[in-house]
């Protein structure tokens, strides 16, 4: 059976509407109602912070955007240079002590600085330093993940272990 086009509209406006209808009838999931709505956890870097803690959270990644910089920087050359023809292995070896320092130097003052703040009355909770972990690696996960060959500067896999 074959529709006139005409009916093409309606028919999607009517899928819509019952879409949304349908939506509209399902029920909260249970659970108390969070900051982040009903059974919700505050927004997608975890629960809500008191704003003591959140204040912190921002003064410790204000106080390492220098250093994050010099990372993404130094991480951007180190890939634009190993994607150039011809290769060059000795350009492509100065890139990656230079990000090795830059993520060096940033960790240095990353441990400095949360080191100074647990020991102050202005201690983080774990939801903070959670909170801190997501934001310092970019927002793209945190702690754990399948272990990786490599240590800092990419060296090579074990020797028990064939390269992938």
């Amino acid at each position: 059976m074959k529709l006139p086009t005409r009916w093409f509209p309606t028919l999607a406006a009517l899928g819509l509407l019952l879409a949304g209808w349908s939506l509209s009838a399902q029920q909260p999931p249970p659970g108390p109602r969070g900051p982040g709505g009903p059974g919700g956890r505050g927004g997608p870097f975890g629960p809500q912070l008191p704003p003591e803690q959140q204040a912190e959270v921002d003064r410790l990644t204000t106080a390492l955007e220098a250093e994050a910089r010099a990372v993404t920087l130094a991480s951007s050359n180190l890939v634009a240079i190993t994607f150039t023809a011809p290769t060059d292995k000795s350009k492509i070896t100065l890139a990656n002590e230079a990000l090795t320092k830059a993520r060096s130097a940033w960790a240095a003052k990353a441990s400095q600085l949360f080191a100074e703040t647990q020991a102050s009355e202005k201690k983080l909770s774990q939801d903070a330093i959670n909170r801190l972990v997501v934001l310092s690696s970019g927002g793209r996960g945190g702690r754990g993940g399948p272990p990786g060959f490599g240590g800092p500067g990419g060296a090579p896999p074990p020797a028990n272990r064939p390269p992938q």
